[in-house]
């Protein structure tokens, strides 16, 4: 187990050094886990400003650049930032 999470962290350093991180898109999925209605925006995603509600339960795809980050915000508040992921971390992988 451990051998396959070393191999996965080698991937993905191989990943990052071959691939341009200002051109590379990754597939991401995130789920609102809370009660409540949530704004998501991304940051960092070619100069486009796009912004999302998510309901909850809701699973949301799309797609981002490596070094993108997914804001989350109160939907009751939209400019107060609740929580910053970073888009590989939401990375679904085939």
């Amino acid at each position: 187990m451990i051998l396959i999470k070393n191999f996965k962290k080698f991937l993905v350093s191989l990943k990052n050094l071959f691939l341009r991180q200002d051109s590379y898109q990754i597939f991401c999925c995130y789920v609102n886990q809370t009660k409540k209605i949530q704004l998501i925006k991304i940051s960092n995603n070619c100069n486009e400003n796009w912004q999302q509600i998510v309901l909850p339960g809701e699973c949301f795809s799309f797609k981002a650049l490596l070094k993108s980050e997914l804001e989350i915000y109160d939907d009751q508040n939209s400019t107060s930032i609740i929580d910053v992921i970073p888009c590989p971390k939401l990375e679904i992988v085939f």
